[in-house]
């Protein structure tokens, strides 16, 4: 397993054991299946208030960019600032600081950033 592999488990775990602690999900009876491939992405458009994830598999995810605070603030400009990491296992927009993990699209998870820090990047931006 890669480096990079080891440290996204490392990540999907704690974030695991946060919604745990918060009462989210019941860590003892959920089941995991692995996937028989990593999803990759290749190619990311914006549809109304939808991003869409072209997958190199053909397959293509619609979400709702209200499920990233980050992209929903930004601009069409800043949003089509991005780019992918390693061979598409994550998508990165440098304009908002955002990271997002294929997986965790395939997954239905949203972003995870708390309010206190989505204000905080909101009143930088403010003071720019």
């Amino acid at each position: 397993m890669s480096e990079r592999n080891i440290g996204l488990e490392i990540l999907e775990g704690i974030r695991e054991i946060k919604d745990f602690k918060a009462g989210k999900v019941d860590l003892r009876t959920r089941k995991l299946t692995p996937l028989e491939k990593e999803p990759l992405a290749i190619d990311i458009s914006f549809e109304s208030e939808n991003m869409v994830v072209e997958l190199a598999d053909g397959r293509s995810l619609t979400i709702p960019v209200e499920w990233y605070p980050r992209l929903f603030h930004g601009t069409p400009e800043e949003r089509q600032n991005w780019q992918l990491l390693g061979d598409g296992y994550a998508i990165e927009w440098p304009d908002l600081d955002e990271h997002i993990g294929v997986e965790g699209l395939l997954a239905g998870r949203r972003s995870g950033e708390s309010q206190k820090s989505i204000q905080r990047w909101l009143d930088s931006r403010r003071n720019r």
